[in-house]
C-alpha cells in the first residue's frame, strides 16, 4: 500500500511540473515496481521516471528508464505508447546534444507510427523534435518544413504546444537573421506574452 501511495504522488507530482519532488517518491517504489508490477505499470511507472529525470537535467539517469519503458511497450505491442517512448529518448538524447542519436530514435519512432491509420499529437512532437535537430544542423529548409506540419498537427490535437512551436521557429528565424520575420512572429505572440509575464 505504501509503494502504491508513492507511485501515485510521485506520478502526481511529476504531471505538476514538481519532478524533482517526484523524483524521490519514484526511487522509493522502483524495486518493488520492477518486482511485482506488471508491464504495463512498469512501462508507466519508468517512463515518468525517465521524464522527470530528464525534467531535472539529470539526462543520464533517465537513459536506462527510457530503454525500459520502450522495451516494456514493444514487448505488450502497444504502439501509440511505442512511440511516444521513443520520442522521449530522442528528447533527452537531443538535449543532450546527442542529435545522431535523436534522430536514429526519431526514424525508428516513424516507422512504428507508419503502422498507425490515425493521425495523432505524436506526429506533432515528433517533427518538432525533428525540427530541432534540423536547425541544429544547419538544415533550416527541413526545420521550417517540420515545424509547419508539427504546427498543423498540434494545432489539431494539442493546440496548447502550438506556443512551443511558434519557439523554435523564433530560433530558426534568428539563426538565418531573418529578423522582420522573427520580430512579427514575436508581434502576433504579443498579448500571450504580455499575460505570460503579467
Amino acid at each position: 500500500l505504501v509503494v502504491e501511495c508513492r507511485h501515485h504522488l510521485a506520478t502526481a507530482l511529476s504531471l505538476q511540473d514538481r519532478a524533482a519532488e517526484a523524483i524521490g517518491q519514484f526511487e522509493a517504489a522502483a524495486h518493488w515496481i520492477d518486482e511485482h508490477g506488471s508491464d504495463d505499470r512498469r512501462c508507466e511507472f519508468h517512463g515518468n521516471l525517465a521524464l522527470s529525470y530528464d525534467n531535472c537535467g539529470r539526462l543520464a539517469d533517465a537513459v536506462p528508464h527510457h530503454e525500459t519503458a520502450i522495451e516494456l511497450a514493444q514487448r505488450l505491442g502497444h504502439h501509440g505508447n511505442l512511440v511516444m517512448c521513443v520520442n522521449n529518448h530522442a528528447a533527452n538524447r537531443i538535449l543532450g546534444g546527442r542529435l545522431r542519436d535523436g534522430e536514429a530514435l526519431l526514424l525508428r519512432a516513424r516507422q512504428v507510427r507508419a503502422q498507425a491509420d490515425d493521425a495523432s499529437s505524436l506526429d506533432g512532437f515528433a517533427a518538432m523534435l525533428q525540427a530541432i535537430c534540423d536547425y541544429q544542423s544547419g538544415r533550416y529548409r527541413a526545420a521550417l518544413r517540420a515545424l509547419a506540419a508539427s504546427e498543423e498537427q498540434l494545432g489539431r490535437f494539442a493546440p496548447g504546444f502550438r506556443n512551443a512551436v511558434r519557439t523554435h521557429l523564433a530560433v530558426c528565424w534568428a539563426h538565418l537573421g531573418q529578423w522582420g520575420r522573427l520580430q512579427q512572429l514575436i508581434a502576433d505572440r504579443q498579448p500571450f506574452l504580455d499575460l505570460a509575464f503579467s
